[in-house]
Parts: C-alpha cells; structure tokens; sequence
C-alpha cells in the first residue's frame, strides 16, 4: 500500500463523523432551500431532521463511498426530492396531506359573502 492509500486509510471518516460535518455545513437545508423555493421553517424543518435520520440509519459503507465520491450532495438531493414530492413518502403523510386539506380562512369568509 502506498504511503498516500495509508493516510487515506487512516483518515477515513465514519458516517456520524460525516453526517455532523453535513449538519454543520447545513448542507441539507441548502437544498432543501433550492426545491422548496422558500426558507426552511416549520415543516421543512422537520424534513431536514427526517433526512438526517435517514443518512444515520442508511448503511455505513454507502454512505461513506459517496462521501468519498463527492455524490453525498446528489444523494441527499434526491432523499429530499422523494420526501418532499411523493405522495407516498412519510413526510407526505404526516405533513404535506394535511396542508392539502386545510383551507385559508380567508376562503371561508369568501363563501359566506356569498
């Protein structure tokens, strides 16, 4: 092995190590930001923690492999996507549906104008 393999080695991260480092660089909420088209509050916010869980119970080696690859911000991109737009994802049912039937109270009082 060579000297710079060794010190590849050595240095190699493990996923909590690159999960922190992605939730210091708020990486997820950057392109969570870029899908949603709005600042990450309220629900967003619970999708980032969503997403964060997700890349600690994914598998290690995987994760490791993109980190290595530079592919952790496409990979993260696409969890975001499949959350945010699925209709089957958790976050879908556990958020998005219920926005879905809520009605703008400003639209309640425009019916009863009517």
């Amino acid at each position: 092995m060579t000297e710079k393999a060794e010190s590849i080695f050595l240095c190699r991260m493990t996923r909590q190590e690159i999960v922190e480092r992605v939730a210091r660089e708020q990486r997820v909420e950057t392109i969570l930001r870029n899908i949603a088209k709005q600042p990450v509050t309220g629900d967003l916010e619970d999708l980032c923690q969503m997403v964060y869980i997700i890349l600690l119970e994914f598998d290690e080696d995987k994760i490791i492999d993109l980190w290595e690859r530079d592919e952790i911000n496409f990979f993260i991109a696409r969890i975001l996507m499949n959350q945010y737009q699925s209709v089957k994802s958790p976050f879908f049912a556990t958020y998005r549906k219920r926005q879905r039937k809520q009605v703008p109270i400003e639209d309640y009082m425009n019916l009863a104008d009517e």
